[in-house]
């Protein structure tokens, strides 16, 4: 895929934590379909829940993941 600005509208930091071996920032390691997605971040976990890929409408990040995935195979 191209490079494509992401903005993120809403995000909550105090998600709970918990320890993953390998913490990678950016790293996506949970899908909850309807709330958004959970990424690692330098202090812990972040749920971010709404974003907007430029020229696109806002939608839920649970369904961009989705739609990116569907479009890997």
């Amino acid at each position: 895929f191209p490079a494509t600005k992401l903005t993120i509208w809403s995000a909550k930091s105090d998600y709970k934590q918990r320890k993953y071996v390998g913490n990678i920032p950016g790293r996506v390691i949970e899908i909850k379909p309807q709330e958004g997605v959970v990424v690692l971040s330098g202090d812990g976990a972040l749920l971010i829940s709404t974003v907007e890929l430029e020229g696109e409408i806002k939608t839920n990040a649970s369904e961009l993941i989705k739609s990116i995935s569907d479009k890997l195979g």
